[in-house]
């Protein structure tokens, strides 16, 4: 009952474990004993994968991966990076105190300014076709859900938001698709075998479908 749930590893947990997340991530409520309990607002949950490869990993469902809005690939730090961390693990800093920025109340007006940021209907119609095109593409076995299209234009509205600006523009729209559609759609057999990636395969619609 927290405002940011961190699940660490989540596919390294059973995929019984993993559907306990359905609810809350939906419904921000929680089910005990019968009785709903609602969560505290502002309320998100982070969650890291190891690579699917790697022993002792169960895959995460589509129904699981089409709650999270977002899915960002972190990489190794860069050799800088490196440097700095292993100097601040050697002095004792690496590990220091943070303090809030942000208060919840902050946040959910910061919410409810970025839900009144205009997307004008032919960004509405480019992004519903962006989101058919990942169900008619022949290497995608399984195209974006109706919430994939959903979480596209929430999170081209915050793209637009902290650029200072109250409406989307099209590259908004575009960013948002390289974010949230990757993760909740399904390749070929095919597609897998010839190592194709969903990024690729959404930076190719974008290529292909135009703002009309």
């Amino acid at each position: 009952m927290n405002n940011i749930l961190l699940a660490d590893e989540l596919n390294r947990t059973s995929p019984k474990t993993q559907a306990a997340l359905l609810e809350v991530m939906e419904e921000h409520t929680v089910t005990i004993d019968g009785k709903k309990r609602s969560v505290p607002e502002p309320f998100m949950v982070i969650a890291t994968q190891n690579p699917t490869e790697m022993a002792g990993t169960y895959p995460i469902p589509e129904s699981q991966m089409d709650r999270f809005m977002i899915k960002l690939s972190v990489g190794y730090p860069d050799a800088k990076a490196s440097e700095e961390m292993a100097a601040r693990f050697l002095d004792g800093t690496l590990h220091e105190k943070t303090s809030s920025v942000l208060s919840g109340t902050d946040i959910i007006a910061m919410r409810k300014e970025v839900n009144s940021v205009t997307i004008h209907e032919d960004l509405r119609r480019y992004g519903v076709k962006i989101v058919e095109e990942t169900r008619n593409t022949p290497e995608i076995s399984c195209g974006a859900s109706p919430r994939g299209l959903l979480s596209m234009l929430r999170f081209a509205q915050a793209l637009a938001y902290i650029s200072e600006r109250d409406y989307c523009i099209p590259e908004d729209i575009a960013k948002a698709a390289s974010y949230t559609l990757p993760h909740r759609i399904m390749l070929t057999t095919e597609a897998k075998l010839s190592k194709t990636t969903k990024e690729f395969l959404v930076q190719q619609i974008l290529h292909r479908v135009k703002v009309s």
